[in-house]
C-alpha cells in the first residue's frame, strides 16, 4: 500500500536528517534515542495500520467461535525493537557488552547456523543420490544452500569483529569488520546472476 511506502521514506527520512545533526555535532547533545524516535513512530504507526489492512484468504473459527482472517504482514518488525535497545546503549543508560546488546542478532545467526547444518545433510545426501533427470532442481537447491553459507557465515564474521571493535578490542582493523560485507554482497550477487541462467 502507498500510504506504507510513505511512512517508511519519512521515517526514514527524519532519522537521517537527525542522525547527520548529531553526526556533525551541530546538535552535539542530541540524545540516540531522540534521534531514533522515527523508527518509534514508525512502529507504532505500523502496529496500527496492521489491523486496517484488508484481510486475506478464507475466514478460519478461532477457539472462541470467532471467525477471523489473516492480514497481511506483521503488526511488529523486530527492527524497531532493536533500534530501540541500540540507542540506549549508545546513550549509555546501561553498561552492557555489544556481545549481550546484539544478543537477538546472534539468536539469528545461530538459527541460521542450525539450519545450515541441517541442509548441509540434506545437500550430502542429494550428491550421493546422484539423480540425473533432477540435475536443474538440484542446481536451484544448491545456489539456496550456498546463499544460506554465505548469509550465515558473513554475517557472523562480521557481527563478531563489529562487537570486538566496539568493545575496544584495538586489534580488530575497520578491514576486518567490512571485507565480510563486501565479501557478502560480492558471493550474494554471484548467486542472483546464476538464478537467472538456471531460471528459464
Amino acid at each position: 500500500p502507498v500510504h506504507l511506502m510513505v511512512k517508511g521514506c519519512v521515517c526514514v527520512a527524519i532519522f537521517k536528517v537527525l542522525l547527520a545533526q548529531r553526526l556533525n555535532h551541530v546538535w552535539p547533545a542530541l540524545p540516540f534515542r531522540v534521534v531514533c524516535s522515527p523508527y518509534y513512530v514508525a512502529a507504532v504507526l505500523r502496529f496500527i495500520l496492521h489491523y486496517f489492512k484488508t484481510p486475506i484468504g478464507s475466514s478460519t473459527t478461532s477457539s472462541h467461535g470467532i471467525f477471523a482472517r489473516a492480514r497481511p504482514g506483521t503488526p511488529i518488525n523486530p527492527v524497531h525493537l532493536m533500534v530501540v535497545v541500540l540507542a540506549c546503549r549508545l546513550d549509555e543508560l546501561n553498561s552492557l557488552s555489544w556481545v549481550v546488546t546484539l544478543l537477538p542478532m546472534w539468536l539469528l545467526f545461530g538459527f541460521l547456523a542450525v539450519v545450515s547444518i541441517c541442509v548441509g545433510c540434506l545437500a550430502i545426501g542429494i550428491i550421493l543420490m546422484r539423480e540425473p533427470h533432477e540435475i536443474g532442481q538440484r542446481t536451484l537447491f544448491f545456489i539456496c544452500f550456498c546463499i544460506l553459507l554465505t548469509i550465515t557465515a558473513t554475517g557472523t564474521t562480521f557481527l563478531s569483529n563489529l562487537c570486538r571493535l566496539l568493545d575496544g578490542d584495538t586489534s580488530v582493523p575497520y578491514a576486518a569488520v567490512l571485507v565480510p560485507l563486501i565479501v557478502g554482497y560480492s558471493i550474494l550477487l554471484l548467486c542472483y546472476l546464476s538464478f537467472t541462467l538456471v531460471l528459464p
